[in-house]
């Protein structure tokens, strides 16, 4: 080419030289960049292939190393012929990054099993707070209705109390009643000095009176043994109401019964609510074994669930009679 000023013709030669071309070549500048890089890739995964295999337990590749490695395969697709311009351990690197691969997709399972094992834990955790709550549920229920027969009880043992205080208030009155009398007695006897005949009256009136007083004593006493009585037989039939669903309180009201009175039906109560505690019942009729109970709300049904494919409900006041059976289910319950 003519150096300057002079100007080009249609007949003027252009000599181009190679290294020009390869500058102004943009696509051929591209291949040659991305032939680099991939050739940088492969050099890196056949070196860290051979440092595993001169030392045993050197670290396979993992997370972005893998997964760039991982990607360059699937774009590249490098084969043997190609990675001998830059390496000599093609296979060797093939494997090293299958079995980075395999160590990963060892690890992820690992990993998830950890998670499942973790979820099941919770899960058996939850299930056992929901039961502890339901069984905290139901003895609350059980308290609360305790309490209100308690509470029953109160009652009727306070009315008992002040029909006791007002018989008694009334014996008291009679006494004092018979105190008075007493001194009218007296009095009467002073006037029986002056007029005879109204003295013998008044001592008559007076013994009267003192036979009333005593009458109503024995009466007052009569009354008071009636209502230690009445009170030991409500108790004796609470304790025998109670046995069924709580022995222990029908051994204790059995027990107050016997102190409010010696009476054969505390005696009774007494020795049916032990023999009760003593005793155990047994739900007897699966045919097969039984895989499951549940209480209903109220506390009074318990249904059973067995491999006889069936489903009985007992009623817990009387668990001796004969369940009401659920028929119908194909399989084991």
């Amino acid at each position: 080419m003519p150096p300057l000023p002079i100007p080009l013709g249609a007949k003027t030669t252009l000599d181009i030289s190679h290294e020009s071309l390869i500058r102004q070549w943009q696509t051929l500048n591209t291949w040659a960049v991305a032939e680099a890089e991939s050739a940088r890739q492969y050099q890196r995964l056949e070196d860290a292939a051979k440092r595993r295999q001169q030392r045993a337990g050197a670290e396979l590749w993992r997370g972005v190393d893998l997964e760039n490695a991982r990607v360059w395969q699937e774009h590249e697709k490098p084969n043997e012929a190609w990675a001998a311009r830059y390496g000599d351990a093609y296979q060797l690197a093939m494997d090293f990054l299958k079995e980075s691969e395999a160590e990963e997709e060892k690890q992820r399972r690992d990993n998830e099993r950890a998670r499942q094992r973790e979820l099941e834990q919770a899960r058996e955790r939850a299930e056992f707070q929901r039961t502890r709550a339901e069984e905290q549920t139901a003895r609350a229920a059980e308290q609360a209705r305790t309490a209100s027969r308690l509470k029953a009880v109160t009652v009727v043992i306070g009315v008992l109390l002040l029909v006791t205080i007002s018989v008694a208030l009334y014996a008291l009155s009679q006494r004092n009643r018979a105190a008075d009398a007493q001194h009218v007695a007296m009095q009467a006897q002073k006037r029986a000095e002056e007029k005879e005949k109204d003295a013998v009256r008044a001592a008559e009136e007076t013994e009267r009176q003192r036979i009333a007083a005593v009458s109503a004593a024995k009466e007052a006493e009569q009354q008071r043994q009636v209502a230690f009585v009445r009170l030991a037989r409500y108790f004796s039939a609470v304790s025998k109401a109670s046995i069924e669903a709580q022995p222990t309180l029908g051994i204790l009201l059995s027990i107050e019964a016997l102190k409010a009175a010696l009476i054969p039906a505390a005696e009774e109560a007494l020795r049916d609510a032990i023999t009760k505690i003593a005793a155990s019942t047994a739900l007897l009729g699966h045919a097969r074994g039984v895989y499951g109970v549940a209480f209903s709300p109220d506390g009074q049904v318990l249904a059973t669930t067995s491999g006889d494919n069936t489903v009985r409900l007992w009623a817990l006041s009387n668990p001796t009679t004969e369940p009401h059976v659920l028929r119908g289910h194909a399989d084991v319950v």
